[in-house]
Parts: structure tokens; C-alpha cells; sequence
């Protein structure tokens, strides 16, 4: 005896079906939002790791031009002095040459 498939069994079957597909649909959205909040916990981690690196290298930077700051204050004092001593004595010169021309 051979069965039939009749509309009342059609009607069951594409039920059943759509049922499936709605319950697999809420299943990979769920999946999806796991998802997403993993690769966004660790796009925090890493924006959070590379911020840490960040500060670290500007306060390190920050440090070295402060440094190179003093150390070229201190050199351009020492030039200064030695031009001001340059030029007293070059003035001194000056004034000994100017007595020698009127003795």
C-alpha cells in the first residue's frame, strides 16, 4: 500500500521546515553575538595594549628631548661665554694697539 502525501502533510512538513530555519537563524544570531563581543573584548585588548605603548614611548621620547634640552642649554652658555671672553679680549687688543699708535 502506498502512501500519499497529502496537503495536510505538506502543510506539516513545510511547518516543521520553517521551524528549523527559524530555530537555526536565532542559533547563528546568538553565535553572531558571541562573536562579536570576543573580537571586540579583544580589539579592547589590544587598542588597551598598544595605548599602554604608546604612553610608555611618548614619556621615554619626552624624557630624551628634555635631556637633549638641558645638555644643549649647557653648551650654549659655555659658546656665550667663550664669545663674550673672545671679544673683551679682542676689545683689550683693540685699546693696546690704539696706546702703541699714540706713544
Amino acid at each position: 500500500m502506498a502512501e500519499s502525501f497529502t496537503k495536510k502533510d505538506f502543510k506539516e512538513f513545510k511547518k516543521d521546515i520553517e521551524k528549523i530555519i527559524e530555530d537555526n537563524i536565532k542559533e547563528l544570531q546568538r553565535y553572531l553575538g558571541i562573536l562579536s563581543e570576543d573580537f571586540q573584548h579583544k580589539l579592547n585588548l589590544a587598542v588597551d595594549g598598544l595605548t599602554g605603548k604608546i604612553e610608555s614611548t611618548e614619556k621615554r621620547l619626552n624624557g630624551k628631548i628634555d635631556s637633549a634640552a638641558k645638555d644643549l642649554s649647557g653648551e650654549i652658555r659655555e659658546v656665550k661665554i667663550e664669545i663674550i671672553t673672545h671679544r673683551d679680549n679682542t676689545e683689550v687688543h683693540a685699546q693696546k694697539a690704539k696706546a702703541k699708535k699714540r706713544a
